[in-house]
């Protein structure tokens, strides 16, 4: 086991994020919320900077609605981890809090799960985050998907 965690770090620290340092990148998304809500839908607004090649943190608002809980806000800051599996497509697991307020649920939460984006060029991309979402009151499952501009 020691063995394959050396490995995994020897290839992940050796691969390079494809956007550099200091890059900003701001991204439109759609939002859902399975476990709080089956019929839960929204979107939102993000923006994302680039600590270092690795490193960066990430700002994401949505605004969202259910049959169920009705109409709210989901807002978190968080930090991830890219790394390249080939010449466009970076994968990132990410850690961050947030605050959800819906009727009927609402308060701090603890984000944790992966996300990855496809660059269809130097500026444009695709990507897909799911997080699992841990809150005193329950717990949630918010996925976005969502296009991004990268200055």
């Amino acid at each position: 086991m020691k063995k394959l965690i050396a490995l995994f770090m020897f290839v992940a620290l050796g691969i390079n994020a494809y956007a550099d340092k200091g890059d900003v990148t701001v991204g439109v998304h759609l939002y859902d919320n399975p476990k709080v809500d089956p019929n839960l839908f929204g979107g939102g607004v993000s923006v994302l900077y680039n600590f270092s090649d690795h490193f960066r943190g990430k700002a994401i608002a949505s605004v969202i609605s259910g049959s169920d809980v009705g109409c709210g806000v989901d807002a978190a800051v968080e930090l991830q981890w890219g790394f390249n599996l080939g010449e466009r497509f970076v994968l990132y697991p990410a850690i961050g809090g947030g605050y959800l307020n819906i009727d009927g649920l609402s308060g701090a939460s603890f984000l944790i799960g992966p996300g990855c984006e496809y660059y269809i060029n130097d500026n444009w991309g695709i990507g897909l985050d799911i997080r699992g979402q841990i809150m005193s009151e329950g717990a949630g499952l918010p996925i976005t998907l969502g296009v991004t501009y990268t200055f």
